[in-house]
């Protein structure tokens, strides 16, 4: 558990960078590349995740009869909206699944 006073401070004796928190019960170090990379790779997941959302929603309005979004948003269809929402959740949960692992 972290005290009430703790600093960052950069470790320079490792080829990494790193950051280092520092507590009354010892230090704590971070790799900065891990953290830089992880970053990263939750932007390229989050990105991957909207596209096939996006893609899945136009599967499902192409599977529908009708235009989808048109009886959403010109017609104001709740029912078609409230089918559309529940098959994003669906299908959110999951690509979150599938790329959590």
């Amino acid at each position: 558990m972290l005290g009430r006073e703790w600093a960052v401070t950069i470790l320079a004796s490792s080829a990494s960078p790193r950051v280092g928190t520092r507590s009354g019960s010892g230090a704590v170090t971070l790799d900065l590349t891990q953290l830089f990379l992880n970053m990263l790779l939750a932007t390229v997941f989050s990105v991957l995740g909207f596209v096939l959302l996006f893609l899945g929603f136009k599967a499902f309005d192409r599977l529908t009869p009708g235009d989808l979004s048109r009886r959403i948003f010109d017609d104001g269809n709740v029912a078609a909206a409230i089918m559309a929402g529940a098959f994003v959740i669906a299908v959110a949960i999951v690509i979150a699944s599938s790329i959590h692992g």
